[in-house]
């Protein structure tokens, strides 16, 4: 598998963990390698059951094939797994470079399959990442991409996009899955412990905060009881983004900054708040942060967008406004607070049950069947 891996902070490092470790457990598979991301501190070689973490490239770096070539020569694979958003490998052509990767494996006669998180067809008006010329980068990637032996996507969406734009036919469908074990359910005795809402993920492009913030603004005179957790980074194409907001709206007594949270701090996080609130000014894929607050069944409001109109069709339960209405967040804040701590328990466990409809040991299960089936 050749992703970004925990405790980087780089695209899908986390999602790589839970589902490299669910495969890992699978009893068909006897080894897995992952080739990740280098990272300060971090040793080169672990063993870690079954699993051996070979951190052997530098994210954002020119020479990102040679180094996955070079440490795949050195082991015997059925198969090079690349686990990738279209910003996986950096936030210049460096990127670009290492998600032709599959290429360069092709001419050695290794066979590659893709788990693909994110398009940029879904995207709408927002610009990718730096403009024209990535997004033109990210549709050349995309077709590099279709070349493999299989890509496996995570929207329905993905599949017919692939298959009608980029004419693919290896193309599947897979659950996103869980995110790690599913914790169990708390307790409601009537009354919210405190009306706390948290925001997390990264930030900076497609995911945004400016608005939010100005929306808390207005929930303070509404109800200085609310507050706001920020959990989380900035995006590696927009790094200063989370310090400049920090400088610019850290004195409001109701909007706290956490900082990046470390996985195994993250359900004592999600303990701590009564509410998620997702900012997305687009959505590029599935979302990882309505899986993982579903999970701990948190109460959601998030922006209108399609795909999260969907996912109440899909049994989540979920509440929105217009995510440049400072107004309108601001009445959504409020209206669920407002709401009886009974209900919002019901909506919680509500969202716990979609999005733990597929466990992330059964996905896993997929993918080797998946593997099987290929060799």
């Amino acid at each position: 598998m050749i992703t970004n891996y925990t405790p980087s902070r780089n695209p899908v490092s986390e999602y790589a963990y839970y589902l490299a470790k669910a495969v890992a457990e699978d009893t068909r598979v006897s080894d897995l390698h992952v080739l990740a991301d280098r990272l300060t501190g971090q040793p080169k070689n672990t063993r870690i059951g079954n699993i051996t973490l070979i951190r052997c490239w530098d994210y954002d770096s020119l020479s990102i094939p040679v180094e996955i070539t070079r440490a795949i020569s050195t082991i015997s694979i059925d198969y090079a797994w690349f686990n990738i958003t279209l910003g996986s490998f950096g936030s210049s052509i460096a990127n670009l470079t290492g998600l032709m990767t599959p290429l360069t494996l092709k001419r050695y006669g290794i066979r590659s399959i893709v788990t693909l998180h994110n398009l940029v067809d879904l995207i709408g008006n927002v610009k990718y990442q730096g403009g024209a010329l990535t997004l033109w980068g990210a549709r050349l990637a995309t077709k590099i991409l279709c070349c493999t032996s299989l890509v496996c996507v995570l929207l329905p969406e993905y599949e017919e996009i692939l298959r009608t734009r980029y004419h693919a036919k290896n193309v599947v469908c897979m659950p996103h899955g869980t995110l790690g074990e599913v914790p169990p359910i708390t307790q409601v005795n009537g009354k919210l412990p405190s009306k706390t809402l948290l925001s997390f993920g990264i930030y900076g492009t497609h995911k945004r905060l400016d608005t939010t913030l100005e929306a808390m603004k207005l929930v303070w005179e509404l109800d200085p009881s609310i507050c706001l957790w920020i959990a989380g980074g900035s995006n590696s194409h927009n790094p200063d983004y989370l310090s400049i907001l920090q400088a610019k709206y850290g004195n409001l007594p109701n909007v706290r900054f956490v900082g990046y949270v470390e996985e195994a701090k993250v359900p004592d996080l999600f303990a701590q708040v009564d509410a998620v609130i997702l900012t997305n000014q687009s959505v590029g894929g599935e979302s990882g942060s309505l899986v993982q607050a579903g999970m701990y069944g948190k109460p959601v409001i998030c922006t209108d967008l399609s795909l999260f109109r969907r996912k109440n069709q899909e049994g989540y339960v979920l509440d929105f406004f217009d995510v440049n209405n400072p107004l309108s967040i601001a009445d959504a804040i409020s209206s669920l607070f407002a709401s009886d701590p009974l209900r919002l328990a019901e909506i919680g466990t509500q969202n716990r049950e979609a999005a733990t409809k597929h466990p992330m040991h059964k996905v896993a299960g997929m993918y080797v069947e998946q593997l099987i089936r290929g060799l």
